[in-house]
């Protein structure tokens, strides 16, 4: 079902709702994201056809962030930033998925660090990324990095104005070829 703008953008509330608040009731997520229960029911019918709703968003999400992962970049600068790009347009549903409310995560867990790995490897070899850190360490440390930084932003432990060019810039200090 494609999505509205105004829909899309109630789904990514209601995705960090059930992420902070996982075993509140329909009326109550409503409350939080500030729209009636005859709407919510209205727009997406029941919690679990919302929760369905959210997997079908999600998945498309991380399929699409292992497809950007398999390419082959000519910058693999570049590369880094699309992926940080790409969980932060949709850093909302990535707070659902990753919080622990939502067991399907499980199922993209290999194809996604299979992809980063690829990456990193690919990066590594045009000289892009330090060889002396193994692929699976700066998969490990990419993805728990922006998960946290996502969190903490979503959560007000930081402020989000430029937290994602700082990660990368971070980031990239730590790993970047010579």
């Amino acid at each position: 079902m494609p999505l509205t703008q105004k829909n899309e953008l109630l789904l990514k509330k209601l995705a960090l709702a059930m992420a902070t608040h996982p075993r509140d009731t329909f009326t109550e997520l409503a409350t939080i994201v500030g729209v009636s229960k005859a709407t919510l029911h209205r727009i997406y019918g029941t919690r679990n056809d919302l929760e369905k709703l959210l997997l079908q968003q999600s998945d498309t999400i991380i399929q699409g962030i292992i497809r950007l992962a398999n390419s082959d970049f000519n910058d693999y600068i570049d590369g880094l930033n699309q992926l940080i790009a790409a969980f932060y347009g949709n850093k909302e549903l990535f707070r659902w998925l990753f919080s622990g409310t939502c067991t399907a995560s499980e199922e993209y867990v290999d194809a996604y660090f299979s992809g980063l790995e690829g990456f990193f490897t690919r990066g590594q070899r045009r000289g892009t990324f330090r060889v002396e850190l193994n692929a699976d360490f700066l998969t490990t440390m990419f993805s728990s990095g922006i998960v946290a930084l996502i969190d903490a932003e979503l959560m007000g432990r930081i402020a989000p104005k430029g937290s994602r060019q700082e990660f990368a810039d971070v980031f990239l200090q730590g790993i970047q070829g010579q």
